[in-house]
């Protein structure tokens, strides 16, 4: 059995560093106070603990939202963009998974479009959709 007091105090403030910029910090201190019998010994402890955190936050300009409203944009759920599968392709795996076509090709898909004409296709895919100007 044992009894604990903490003594203590945080702080958090945000400085402006632009008008767009601030500057966020947050602060807590501690002093800790433990009483406890420890293999049949009172033990006492006390000490200082606490933490610091710093971090930054900035506001961009341009939204998306506000880019879709200037040139009569779609405001497209992520889904429907790209799959969670599609993502997690994209920034897990190493891009020679993606670009060796060896395999494909030892099992017969042997024709095949330019990497071009298929940017091309999906921006024109992308306009009629409404979904980049």
């Amino acid at each position: 059995m044992g009894k604990d007091r903490l003594l203590g105090s945080n702080a958090n403030f945000t400085y402006p560093l632009t008008n767009k910029w601030n500057l966020n910090v947050s602060a807590n201190l501690n002093y800790v106070m433990l009483e406890g019998v420890i293999n049949g010994v009172l033990t006492k402890n006390s000490g200082t603990t606490g933490y610091a955190n710093f971090n930054t936050s900035y506001k961009f300009e341009n939204t998306w939202k506000d880019i879709a409203g200037k040139y009569n944009l779609q405001e497209p759920r992520l889904n429907s963009l790209a799959s969670a599968w599609h993502t997690d392709l994209d920034l897990g795996r190493p891009i020679e998974v993606m670009a060796d076509m060896s395999r494909s090709r030892k099992l017969g898909f042997t024709k095949f479009q330019s990497t071009q004409d298929s940017f091309f296709d999906l921006f024109r895919q992308l306009r009629t959709d409404r979904l980049i100007p």
